[in-house]
């Protein structure tokens, strides 16, 4: 089990001290306490496809209306705000055509 409050220092304040935070989130929508806060903080989102209309709707009010997030291909990811994949050499990865 974490700490909600230490997880919520890191990510709000973790900047301050250089330390980057990669975090995942299987239904975002169950989380969303804490992802409201990672996604004010976030420099890169990455969105994988998703089925469940609550976790949609979540994602919805981060992402650009035009990404269909239940279409994204399968093993490929939208990428939203400064790219980050392709510096880790993942860039097969990313579904270009952000409107699928």
């Amino acid at each position: 089990m974490h700490d909600p409050d230490t997880l919520l220092d890191l990510i709000n304040y973790g900047r301050h001290y250089r330390i980057s935070t990669i975090l995942a989130a299987r239904r975002p929508a169950e989380a969303a306490d804490i992802m409201r806060h990672a996604t004010a903080n976030a420099t890169t989102i990455i969105v994988f496809a998703t089925r469940e209309p609550r976790d949609r709707d979540f994602i919805a009010r981060y992402v650009d209306s035009a990404i269909d997030v239940v279409n994204i291909p399968r093993f490929k990811v939208v990428e939203i705000g400064q790219p980050y994949l392709e510096t880790l050499g993942l860039s097969d990865y990313i579904c270009l055509d952000n409107s699928i």
